[in-house]
């Protein structure tokens, strides 16, 4: 299970989970990572994900890089689209720089480009392709992430 999360999400007037995970990932497949997102939160593992936790009449950019530093650990749904996003690798490459752990989601049977590749080197993969939905194959109660600031 991902270390340092707070119990109560889901039950009514629970408090908001601290963001444990920032979710990487490409417009394109933002079904997917909405649906990582949601199958986290019900096992009570905080996620920040845009664009839902972006507050208007502050820069993105800034609380893009302020929620990875916040955050330990960053997820990236990697497929074609991911590969061929500048944001996703600036996304990787804060993340990096502030020592996350780097988790990558492949629901594409594709390798990471290459500029991919320099930051995730053999940080942790799960396989999210099959017959199952994607929030089915990514194991929230048996992934051992441990974070901590």
């Amino acid at each position: 299970m991902i270390q340092g999360h707070s119990p109560g999400r889901g039950q009514p007037d629970s408090p908001k989970l601290p963001h444990a995970v920032f979710i990487s990932y490409s417009n394109e497949d933002k079904a997917v990572a909405d649906a990582v997102c949601a199958a986290l939160e019900v096992e009570n593992i905080g996620c920040w994900i845009a664009p839902r936790d972006v507050q208007g009449g502050r820069p993105y950019s800034c609380q893009i890089t302020q929620a990875i530093r916040e955050t330990r650990v960053l997820l990236l749904i990697l497929t074609g689209a991911a590969n061929r996003s500048k944001h996703v690798l600036q996304e990787v490459e804060r993340a990096a720089h502030w020592q996350n752990q780097l988790l990558t989601f492949r629901i594409e049977v594709i390798p990471p480009g290459h500029d991919l590749v320099y930051f995730l080197g053999a940080d942790q993969r799960v396989d999210g392709f099959g017959p199952m939905p994607p929030s089915q194959h990514f194991p929230a109660n048996d992934c051992q992430i441990n974070y901590s600031h």
